[in-house]
């Protein structure tokens, strides 16, 4: 007779947590049963990628050339050979064997737009044979690099000519990558840089959903060297074999292209199109007073921006303020688009919640600025349910209700990717580097399907600059990847 009064208390209690988790859902009011606090994220790999992570755009193989002087021609009576196109954002490498040496662009009437040359005299240069490279970031200044046995390391920053401007776009018409007579093998391409940061999980439909292609999971990041390009790369989340999917560019509409980044991309499967927003780093860099009006801007496509080389559409958001790192998703309770940004605010970056009818908006403060240095702000699903997060220069990962940004707690994760206890810097730039590996790094969170060893992910990177790199630039970064599954409760016995 017990045993079956506890039986119907227990069928009864049951009975009255499926209602009220029904009555949540039908709300709107959904709540976790899963606190992203009490994940506990390991550590499953770290990589950092140096000029060795690539796709190719051209090449110069002179020793598979049949009739070479019609696939490599020389450039009118000069003593450089074509190997193909331009593009404002590519690794231009170069073996070479011999001094001198040189990567010049040039039209295709022979006139020298930019050369990188070196000989004999040219200081720090490793015995030959090595690789030269020139990583060109629109009209930032291009990073020239030697790499032998492997390791690279920084021969100088170069300045760009008066009167090229490399990200025009006439320029994919009218220049052409070449090398002196002596290289004996090239290749433009596609680049991680030397350093990676600002990582966001791409996602599909309105809700911020995970997007995936089979198993692999795509996310935008800064392909960094002195200047930085917006990246795309994937990964099996049980491999974490980072590959390079491509790089996109911005069309302002202006005639020029830009590498604006930082940005969250998404799917929008009712329209058709790709969209997203982007920091506009492509006309100020860190030039504040240089870039759009608040920002960030709105970006669109028809094309899958997410292979090879892609341009997309891109127009100022007009906030107020300055704002950065944006991640979005679409409240269909509140019928609004809501963006959360890192927010200038007097000596420090906060994250701030905005929402708009449109999805371009205009969009309108609704919650923050936080009281905690943030950035990486994004909006991720726990268990059916949305919450934002952001890294910040104390060396935490901060949890904030969503949309209130009321502060939730901190995640949990072995093996940080910092080093040492947060030291208030004793310069009153508030952005400076802190020390060599300070705590501002991105949280990227997502939930998987079923059938991978971890339930929860989290994507992020340092923010150890490159070595020898002129100041101030922020190369960052290597890649971390986290797992965390559910915390197991006992049951009391």
């Amino acid at each position: 007779m017990i045993r079956e009064v506890r039986k119907m208390k227990m069928i009864a209690t049951l009975s009255l947590c499926a209602t009220a988790l029904a009555f949540s859902a039908l709300s709107g009011d959904a709540i976790a049963a899963i606190n992203p606090c009490d994940l506990s994220f390991a550590r499953l790999g770290s990589r950092r990628f140096i000029t060795d992570n690539e796709l190719n755009l051209c090449e110069y193989k002179p020793e598979t050339a049949v009739a070479e002087s019609l696939q490599y021609p020389r450039l009118g009576d000069s003593a450089l050979r074509v190997v193909g196109g331009f593009w404002p954002v590519a690794n231009y490498r170069a073996h070479v064997t011999s001094l001198p040496a040189e990567i010049a662009f040039a039209t295709a009437a022979g006139e020298v737009k930019m050369r990188v040359a070196v000989d004999s005299q040219t200081e720090n240069l490793p015995e030959v044979p090595f690789d030269l490279s020139v990583i060109m970031t629109c009209n930032h200044r291009p990073t020239v690099l030697v790499t032998k046995d492997a390791h690279t390391t920084l021969l100088r920053v170069a300045d760009i000519p008066e009167g090229f401007s490399p990200s025009l776009k006439a320029n994919l018409q009218t220049i052409k990558f070449c090398v002196s007579t002596n290289v004996t093998a090239a290749s433009a391409s596609l680049s991680a840089g030397v350093g990676q940061a600002d990582v966001h999980f791409v996602t599909t439909g309105r809700k911020n959903q995970l997007y995936m292609e089979g198993s692999r999971v795509f996310f935008t990041f800064s392909a960094r060297s002195y200047g930085s390009a917006q990246g795309v790369a994937s990964f099996d989340p049980t491999l974490f074999d980072v590959r390079l999917e491509g790089i996109i560019l911005f069309d302002h509409g202006d005639g020029r292209l830009r590498n604006d980044l930082a940005g969250h991309l998404f799917y929008d499967e009712q329209e058709g199109d790709w969209k997203g927003y982007i920091s506009n780093f492509g006309t100020g860099n860190d030039k504040m007073e240089e870039r759009a009006e608040g920002g960030l801007l709105a970006v669109w496509s028809r094309k899958n921006p997410l292979h090879g080389l892609s341009i997309m559409r891109a127009k100022s958001l007009g906030l107020k303020g300055m704002n950065e790192d944006p991640c979005v998703t679409y409240d269909e309770q509140a019928r609004r688009w809501r963006l959360l940004v890192s927010e200038f605010i007097p000596n420090s970056i906060r994250a701030s919640m905005l929402e708009s009818p449109t999805w371009d908006g205009p969009f309108e403060k609704i919650a923050g600025p936080v009281a905690l240095d943030s950035t990486g702000t994004t909006i991720a699903w726990i268990d059916g349910v949305r919450y934002c997060f952001s890294g910040s220069s104390d060396r935490a990962c901060y949890v904030y209700t969503y949309p209130d940004l009321k502060e939730h707690g901190r995640l949990s994760f072995d093996f940080p990717p910092w080093e040492g206890p947060y030291v208030k810097s004793n310069t009153s730039a508030w952005w400076s580097e802190r020390d060599v590996c300070n705590g501002r790094v991105w949280p990227a969170v997502a939930e998987l399907p079923e059938g991978y060893p971890f339930r929860f992910i989290m994507l992020t990177m340092d923010r150890a600059n490159f070595p020898g790199m002129p100041r101030p630039n922020w190369t960052y970064g290597a890649l971390y990847l986290y797992g965390a599954n559910e915390p197991i409760c006992q049951e009391k016995q």
